[in-house]
């Protein structure tokens, strides 16, 4: 798709949503020319090929990637606006297409029945199920691979709650026997099991982990880096 020209019709779509309220006076801190901005967006660009080439299919150190170009125009159209998706009178628009991306993932996992919103990142996303952890099981702890994303350890601390990293099997996997030893011990109320550990790629046991974890009336939460 060429990204150029689908900006373009981003910008001509949010301006002609702006032009029917009326008209009115932009204020002055908007009010740059190109030519003082050419400067800033120069030293900018410079900077940005600092990055590494994330784009490149040659290229493995890190997980990150470009986002699709329907993305990028959909987001920096969606930025003219900048609704805001805290509730459903901040950005009544952009929170119904949240809803309808959600039923979309949960359609993905043959869930009918979900409840779930869009988080800005794999860290956030392991606080809030870490908070609903120490809110379900007051007073209980939380067991997780010794692989798995340091965000568990930090997020317990932040917390205020236990976090017991498990042993791992020789494929740096959860390993179900020695969680089982641990969960026999009691103090844990939720298990974390990651389907793809961002050191190892290893994919965790999870029918195994959910098995263990049901046998001592543990909760388990799946982080699917």
């Amino acid at each position: 798709m060429d990204v150029r020209r689908w900006l373009g019709h981003g910008v001509d779509a949010v301006e002609e949503w702006q032009s029917r309220f009326g008209p009115f006076e932009r204020h002055a801190s908007l009010q740059i020319s190109d030519e003082q901005f050419a400067a800033a967006f120069g030293e900018f660009t410079e900077r940005l090929r600092e990055n590494y080439p994330f784009f490149h299919p040659s290229y493995a150190g890190q997980m990150l990637k470009p986002p699709h170009p329907a993305a990028v125009v959909g987001y920096l159209t969606t930025m003219l606006v900048n609704p805001n998706n805290h509730a459903l009178d901040g950005g009544p628009a952009t929170a119904r297409m949240e809803k309808e991306a959600v039923a979309q993932l949960a359609r993905m996992f043959g869930l009918a029945t979900h409840l779930g919103h869009l988080t800005t990142s794999g860290t956030v996303a392991n606080l809030e199920a870490l908070y609903v952890a120490r809110e379900l099981h007051p007073g209980l702890g939380v067991a997780y691979s010794a692989e798995a994303h340091y965000t568990h350890s930090r997020m317990c601390g932040v917390l205020g709650i236990e976090g017991t990293p498990v042993a791992v099997d020789d494929a740096g996997r959860l390993d179900p026997g020695a969680l089982d030893a641990r969960l026999a011990r009691g103090g844990i109320g939720t298990v974390v099991a990651t389907p793809g550990t961002t050191g190892l790629g290893a994919i965790d046991p999870v029918h195994e982990v959910l098995a263990v974890a049901r046998r001592h009336g543990v909760r388990v939460h799946v982080d699917a880096a």
